[in-house]
């Protein structure tokens, strides 16, 4: 029974990422903060813990943008948005909740950020960036984030004759 409802739930989330429009006026930076979202929802408690570090915000905060409404696309636009505007996030959080029916594109307007001017360019550009790194899990001091491939030289399992007893 507890497979089913988290199955459904799965299902519904999933759901409401692909159904999630951002109306930024740019299609890629749609696709991107739509992807963003769909990789988050699969391991939601890292996704928050990289946004803490890359925006070196809280997890108060980061929780405040979900409790609001937000998906992880628009919680990475959002700090975006702040970062270009230099405005603290309650003005972004508060503009979201009056205009988010707007889109994207008219709240970031709304924000300083005109359409097809280099903040709205960055803002662009970053998101693209973030799709590919938000998402993933930061490797711990001095380890790789993604696992080593070992090498283990001829496939026969036989050595080259190097350190072969004589």
């Amino acid at each position: 029974m507890k497979r089913a409802i988290f199955l459904a739930l799965g299902l519904f989330f999933s759901t409401l990422a692909f159904a999630q429009t951002y109306k930024s006026g740019d299609a890629t930076l749609d696709a991107n903060l739509k992807s963003i979202t769909i990789e988050a929802n699969k391991d939601l408690v890292s996704f928050k813990a990289n946004v803490v570090t890359t925006y070196g915000t809280t997890l108060d905060k980061v929780n405040s943008l979900f409790t609001v409404g937000m998906n992880a696309g628009d919680v990475v636009i959002s700090f975006e948005i702040m970062k270009l505007t230099k405005k603290p996030i309650a003005d972004v959080i508060r503009v979201y909740k009056a205009s988010k029916s707007k889109g994207w594109g008219a709240m970031a307007k709304e924000l300083g950020i005109k359409p097809g001017s280099k903040e709205f360019h960055a803002l662009k550009d970053s998101a693209g960036k973030k799709k590919g790194t938000i998402t993933k899990k930061k490797a711990a001091p001095g380890k790789p984030a993604t696992p080593e491939k070992k090498t283990t030289g001829s496939s026969n399992g036989k050595s080259n004759g190097n350190g072969k007893n004589k």
